[in-house]
């Protein structure tokens, strides 16, 4: 449940935030967002969040009122104001201005490993975080209602993309795969291309090649790195987190230490 509500930078009890039901954001979704979480009563990447928010309203051509200084101190606000220590803060931008939103953070489990299911349905526009975001919704939902952790969209012909709420990468052999393009940058996704001990390969590929895959793992900015060890009913790899993806997970958490 949603504790604290920081609208144009005035806090706000959560029933008393509102906007109008002639609003484009309500009427057509016109906005975009970001979701971050904060640990020890301190944002992760707060700056690359905030980057990627104005960049999405950018992208559609929504106004912003504040700049990234001035979101910074509004984000560096809504934390101190919570009396939870690890939270799960969310950024919206809509034409009738900025929201965020702190609760405390229920963090998934996913030390050992996944399960995922491929989902026929693509984002419209995958390169912004737009609060419309019914194809990723309904495919989390779905993936959810039968018993998986995540879903990983697919198009028509079987291309695979990324997953419903977060990002895609594979192993193959010991060189590390991802889309390019036609995905959400992910933040999370930036650091693991950054920190890499491995060779790194931008490449598409289809939900069967993926199956047959060394290793898969999924990021996104709530549970950081998670390794896939099964896709419908089939296993991937020894069906447990392997040794690549442990290099991984390891490199990063020395990475993010410094955060």
């Amino acid at each position: 449940m949603i504790k604290i509500v920081l609208f144009n930078n005035k806090f706000l009890k959560p029933a008393k935030a509102k906007i109008s039901i002639f609003s484009d954001a309500f009427a057509r979704g016109y906005g975009v967002f970001e979701t971050l979480k904060a640990c020890g009563k301190k944002a992760i990447f707060p700056e690359e969040h905030i980057s990627r928010l104005l960049n999405s309203a950018k992208m559609i051509g929504l106004a912003c009122r504040y700049n990234k200084k001035q979101l910074l101190n509004q984000l560096s606000k809504i934390v101190r104001r919570s009396s939870n220590r690890h939270q799960r803060l969310k950024i919206i931008a809509i034409p009738e201005g900025i929201i965020f939103t702190s609760e405390k953070l229920k963090q998934a489990n996913v030390t050992h490993g996944i399960e995922c299911v491929f989902i026929s349905r693509t984002r419209s526009i995958p390169e912004v975080k737009s609060i419309s975001c019914l194809p990723s919704f309904l495919s989390h939902k779905e993936a959810v209602e039968k018993g998986f952790f995540e879903a990983i969209l697919t198009d028509k012909k079987g291309k695979v993309y990324e997953g419903a709420y977060s990002n895609l990468f594979w192993f193959e052999k010991n060189t590390l795969c991802t889309r390019e393009k036609d995905i959400l940058p992910g933040i999370i996704r930036d650091k693991i291309l950054r920190i890499s001990p491995f060779k790194i390969k931008f490449k598409t590929i289809t939900a069967k090649k993926l199956l047959q895959a060394d290793e898969i793992f999924l990021t996104n900015s709530i549970f950081d790195i998670a390794s896939v060890i099964k896709i419908g009913n089939q296993k991937i790899g020894d069906g447990k987190p392997e040794k690549n993806t442990m290099k991984i997970i390891k490199s990063y958490k020395n990475f993010s230490r410094n955060f």
